[in-house]
């Protein structure tokens, strides 16, 4: 796996973080807005809008506790002894990643969402030429009469924000309604909609794909101009009559808008007369509106970012960790001695392995107690010796090595980050349970091969379940494939260091003089390649015939 395909899934594990963030938001917002607009009136309803941007934003924050196991390229070795093997390799696919493909899809879906609102909105600014200034109104914002009558009111743009008015404003409008209109675009202005119409703007962009990101769109706006509205009646509630009128007088906009505030967007206009006859709310009831709005968006925002949060960490001292392994070596002996005589098909605890079913009597100084769970040795410990306060664990994992006749025991902990500094060949794997059995000896694990011969392309796909701790055997004749001499491969796929699979084979048969066993490491998913034979080449260097065989194994957890 290239590093652009480990970029691939981070990006993918992000952006999928970021879609159940913005998905959950989103629908606390559809289901709070109306009730919210009930209770404590319509600007303060508009407010929930920050929860989707900001509950996004926490998905992506840094936990400063959180300690990141190293994300490591595809280890592969082999271990042979015949003259005639290849060295094995990690294979880089002659394709894409479908990671890869996922990406550039979204990108390029967000690419094409943007182009298409730059296009709306410059066609809009195409609508404003041979607007001219007006200078008889002199207003914070500067406002444009545009030279059509389809055109406005509205406020365009996000940072060189303009008010634009129809042609025939003057005569369209009475003077009260002329007041109010620009009234209700200052109020756009003041509040910033059109940075909030950029912003929804973006996240449909990145959301394009998303049924969710265009019900935003339509109902911010929505929401957005019975906010303005409310906040235009709060200073001029005495002229609700005009107002109304105003609104009746201006037809829905022709021409999109993606970043602006067109006087009577798309939206039915029913529903802004309705608010009109609605009493505007008190201070004491904005002031609670504002309260309650606040804490659904602080507290949604803060309980997602606290789900994210690492398990707590803890730093052991070398004696209790010395001591741990020192309790370890009886309990690996007895789980050794159960997984041999169970042929390796074990859920050893302390009483099937042998030892007291009582876990607090295997303790020490530093220790706690010593568990057994499916094979998985656990130890936790003290902060101090005798204290019963917990200052994190350790535990050794069984795996069955390629001869099946003892085990190899490889060392973690998932809350002491530096334990490969306390115990030389330990990792640290957050978020693992203690107690809970470990990818082990009782996993299941599939395996995936394509196997090439002669240099061609694969003319052989398979797939097999490889039960725990057993070989897969796996014979190719030429009743299977073409006319080939008789190659024998035996494949297990056992846990490594850093989330790692090792696939382990013994290969013999065919022009092998005797049996080898290349291994390969990759990451659950990840492809490797192990490639056997001679090439044969005449004296001037051409290949004459090629005797190899190219077995690509793609191992993955659970069958």
């Amino acid at each position: 796996m290239n590093s652009i395909e480990l970029e691939a899934i981070d990006w993918i594990r992000h952006g999928w973080m970021l879609i159940v963030a913005f998905t959950a938001a989103v629908l606390v917002v559809a289901v709070l807005r109306k009730p919210c607009r009930r209770l404590f009136g319509a600007e303060r309803a508009f407010q929930l809008w920050l929860l989707p941007p900001l509950v996004m934003l926490t998905t992506q924050l840094p936990h400063m506790s959180t300690a990141q196991a190293a994300m490591l390229p595809a280890i592969v070795f082999t271990i042979t002894s015949a003259a005639t093997t290849l060295p094995v390799h990690v294979a880089e696919s002659s394709g894409i990643d479908w990671r890869i493909w996922t990406v550039l899809l979204w990108l390029a879906g967000m690419a094409v969402s943007a182009i298409l609102a730059a296009i709306a909105q410059s066609r809009y600014r195409d609508r404003l030429r041979g607007a001219t200034k007006v200078i008889d109104l002199s207003l914070r914002w500067p406002v444009w009469r545009a030279a059509g009558t389809d055109v406005g009111p509205a406020l365009v743009g996000a940072w060189r924000t303009r008010i634009v008015l129809p042609a025939d404003f003057e005569r369209r409008y009475d003077a009260t309604e002329r007041a109010l209109i620009l009234a209700h675009e200052m109020m756009h202005a003041r509040r910033r909609d059109g940075w909030w119409c950029l912003l929804a703007q973006a996240v449909a962009a990145v959301f394009w794909f998303h049924p969710l990101a265009w019900w935003l769109l339509s109902a911010l706006r929505h929401d957005q101009e019975l906010a303005c509205d409310a906040a235009v009646l709060r200073e001029h509630g005495a002229q609700r009559r005009s107002y109304a009128n105003a609104m009746l007088k201006t037809q829905s906009a022709a021409f999109a808008l993606p970043v602006g505030c067109p006087w009577s967007p798309s939206h039915p206009i029913t529903e802004r007369i309705a608010m009109l006859k609605l009493p505007t709310p008190g201070r004491m009831q904005r002031m609670m509106g504002y309260f309650a709005v606040t804490g659904i968006v602080i507290g949604a925002s803060a309980a997602v970012y606290a789900s994210q949060q690492s398990p707590r960490t803890y730093q052991a001292t070398p004696e209790a960790v010395k001591e741990a392994f020192a309790l370890f070596e009886g309990s690996k002996m007895a789980v050794e001695e159960y997984a041999l005589h169970h042929d390796f098909r074990m859920t050893a605890n302390n009483d099937a392995a042998g030892l007291a079913d009582d876990p607090d009597l295997i303790k020490g100084k530093f220790v706690r107690r010593v568990v057994v769970t499916n094979g998985v040795i656990a130890a936790m410990l003290r902060d101090k010796p005798g204290s019963m306060a917990t200052a994190g664990s350790v535990r050794v994992v069984p795996h069955p090595d390629s001869t099946r006749k003892s085990l190899v025991w490889t060392c973690e902990s998932p809350d002491i980050p530096a334990i490969a500094q306390l115990a030389v060949g330990c990792v640290y794997r957050p978020g693992v349970a203690s107690d809970a059995p470990a990818a082990g000896i009782t996993d299941n694990y599939s395996l995936k091969l394509e196997i090439a011969f002669g240099g061609k392309p694969a003319q052989l796909h398979e797939s097999m379940c490889l039960k725990p701790g057993g070989y897969q055997d796996y014979l190719l004749t030429e009743s299977k494939i073409g006319k080939l001499p008789v190659w024998h491969g035996r494949f297990t796929v056992v846990p490594a260091e850093h989330g790692q699979l090792e696939v382990q084979s013994d290969m013999s048969g065919a022009w092998l003089n005797k049996p080898v066993h290349p291994k390969i490491r990759t990451l659950p998913g990840q492809q490797g390649t192990i490639e056997l034979g001679v090439k044969h080449v005449d004296k001037s260097g051409r290949m004459t015939e090629d005797d190899t065989i190219k077995i690509d194994l793609t191992p993955s957890i659970g069958c």
